[in-house]
C-alpha cells in the first residue's frame, strides 16, 4: 500500500518531532526550576547579576586553563620526550603541571566544587 521510502521518511519525521518535544520539555522544566529556586531563596536582581559576573570571570580563567594550559603541557611533554628520548622521566611534567594549575587557581580564587 505504502512505499518503503515513505514509511522510513514518516518514521524519521516522527522521531525528529518527538525529540524536539522532549527538548522543549527539558528546557522549559530547567528554566522553571531555576526560577522557582531564585524565588524561594529570595535573591535580588543585583545579587544574581553579581554572581553571574563572578561566574563568568571564573569560567574564562577555567577555559584558559583547559584550552591552553593543558594542551601546551602535552605538547611540551611530546617535544621533550621525542627530542631527548627520555620517556622514563619526562612524565614528571604532568604532576608539576597539576601543582602549577592549583597555584594558578589559588591566585585567581577558583575553588573546586
Amino acid at each position: 500500500m505504502y512505499s518503503e521510502a515513505a514509511m522510513f521518511l514518516g518514521a524519521g519525521v516522527m522521531f525528529v518531532l518527538a525529540s524536539v518535544g522532549v527538548l522543549l520539555f527539558i528546557y522549559t522544566g530547567m528554566k522553571w526550576t531555576s526560577y522557582q529556586n531564585l524565588l524561594r531563596k529570595g535573591k535580588t536582581v543585583e545579587e544574581v547579576m553579581a554572581a553571574r559576573d563572578r561566574s563568568r570571570r571564573k569560567t574564562k580563567i577555567e577555559n584558559l586553563l583547559e584550552n591552553i594550559y593543558w594542551p601546551s603541557i602535552v605538547v611540551l611533554y611530546m617535544i621533550i620526550s621525542f627530542s631527548t628520548n627520555s620517556w622514563a622521566w619526562s612524565w614528571i611534567l604532568f604532576p608539576i603541571g597539576g601543582i602549577l594549575e592549583s597555584t594558578i587557581e589559588a591566585m585567581f580564587g577558583i575553588e573546586d566544587d
